[in-house]
């Protein structure tokens, strides 16, 4: 998650937004109503899927290996 919204985080830190606390309020509001964007096929949600799943392999391969 941090790769794709570009922010870096601390190890064993998780963030919260509290309680009662909306998308809207966390994130902003909408982006607009001149946005677009395309829908996803099959394809490329298997893709992304995959890509997903490489890195979040890769990143506990290297934290069970900083561990032990």
């Amino acid at each position: 998650m941090t790769t794709t919204i570009g922010t870096e985080e601390h190890p064993g830190r998780v963030r919260t937004a509290g309680f009662g606390v909306g998308v809207r309020q966390y994130f902003g509001s909408s982006l607009g109503h001149n946005t677009f964007a395309a829908p996803m096929t099959q394809e490329m949600m298997e893709q992304f899927s995959q890509q997903i799943r490489r890195q979040v392999t890769e990143d506990l391969r290297r934290e069970w290996e900083q561990r032990w």
